[in-house]
């Protein structure tokens, strides 16, 4: 994770750079104190919300793990993958136009280069993907649940086999 600021707003163009349970806000930064969030991108409005807080303050992240989280099968955050995945190209779009968000050449290149990856590739493989490459997993135990997601049956997939046997 970037620590200083300035690796903190360079890295909004690529991923969210803060881990949000483990965030602090100053309320008298705040443009409006009695409303944080902006209400508009479901589980990503912390990172449309950061995005345009960027402006108010400074950002920092600690170099020390703060927060343990429990990775279940009901995260909301790990659900429908590529829909939160565009919403974030989404948001990071409208950042630059309406929050003046300046991205860099190489983090714009990036992004293009996770657009087209995540829209290639079977959605039931991004959520062990992006935990190996984040580091939330070893390289190992990804790749055993990457080739099992892909191998591994689904019953309405069956449905569909049989009906197309017996249709």
């Amino acid at each position: 994770m970037p620590v200083t600021n300035t690796a903190i707003y360079h890295a909004y163009g690529i991923i969210h750079p803060m881990i949000h349970p483990s965030v602090m806000i100053r309320r008298s930064m705040l443009p409006d104190a009695n409303k944080i969030y902006a209400m508009k991108w479901d589980v990503n409005d912390d990172y449309y919300t950061f995005f345009s807080l960027l402006q108010y303050g400074q950002f920092a992240n600690i170099p020390e793990y703060l927060l343990k989280y429990r990775i279940h099968g009901n995260n909301l955050s790990l659900k429908n993958p590529k829909e939160k995945f565009m919403n974030s190209i989404h948001i990071r779009i409208e950042a630059m136009k309406k929050l003046h968000y300046i991205i860099s050449i190489d983090a714009l290149v990036i992004m293009w280069l996770q657009y087209a990856l995540i829209s290639l590739i079977p959605e039931r493989l991004i959520v062990p993907l992006y935990m190996a490459i984040r580091g939330m997993d070893s390289p190992i135990k990804a790749f055993k649940k990457l080739v099992h997601a892909h191998l591994s049956f689904h019953p309405k997939h069956l449905a569909k086999i049989r009906y197309t046997v017996h249709g």
